[in-house]
């Protein structure tokens, strides 16, 4: 949550920020930085935990040794656009949100596992409670996200992300449901997880 609201105010930032009064702007500036700052604080506890270096912890009020690679995804997004949008004035805190954002990312890419069934809501998705969830696939949502914060890093000058953005859109494409192998009707969502292609039913988002 605390991600998605700082993406919500960046957002305010990068579109409207002409239509923004100044007095209002520097306010949303210094939400943008609470918020951010407390993304530093989940990643600097779990490692004081003895998680390795880059993961994040889940909150600071009882979930510190809850390591979700989906709240850690969302966090670069958010710290990067932070680096990217914040003025010059903020330049310490925007160097400790790069730093935090690609050593997460790098554990991201190089040490988080997918958490299967673990937390996984299937009446959520309409799916049946029997429905065996795979340990070792990532979900098409959190693919996205990844993709994201490949793009985001990509504009703050880390060049190895433009190709590892690319390779995440070919397989969230490989994912989609195409008009011949249509649901009901309907084409172009995408399949939760690539192994839960069935023929005979599938279940997507």
């Amino acid at each position: 949550a605390q991600s998605g609201m700082v993406m919500a105010l960046e957002e305010i930032v990068e579109l409207k920020s002409d239509k923004v009064p100044s007095d209002l702007l520097k306010r949303i500036y210094h939400q943008i930085t609470v918020g951010c700052d407390y993304l530093v604080m989940l990643r600097a506890e779990a490692e004081k935990r003895g998680h390795p270096k880059g993961a994040m912890s889940h909150d600071l009020h009882g979930h510190e040794d809850d390591i979700v690679p989906s709240d850690a995804v969302k966090a670069v997004v958010a710290l990067a656009r932070a680096v990217k949008l914040l003025p010059d004035t903020y330049s310490e805190k925007k160097a400790a949100y790069k730093e935090t954002a690609l050593l997460t990312m790098n554990w991201l890419t190089n040490k988080a596992t997918p958490m299967g069934d673990y937390g996984f809501s299937r009446f959520q998705r309409g799916m049946p409670e029997d429905t065996p969830i795979p340990k070792n696939e990532w979900q098409t949502r959190y693919l996205v996200m990844y993709c994201q914060a490949c793009i985001d890093l990509f504009k703050l000058g880390e060049l190895k992300y433009r190709d590892m953005a690319v390779t995440t859109v070919e397989e969230i494409m490989q994912r989609q449901i195409s008009q011949e192998n249509n649901e009901s009707g309907f084409y172009g969502h995408f399949y939760e997880f690539p192994s839960l292609n069935f023929s005979e039913k599938s279940w997507a988002h």
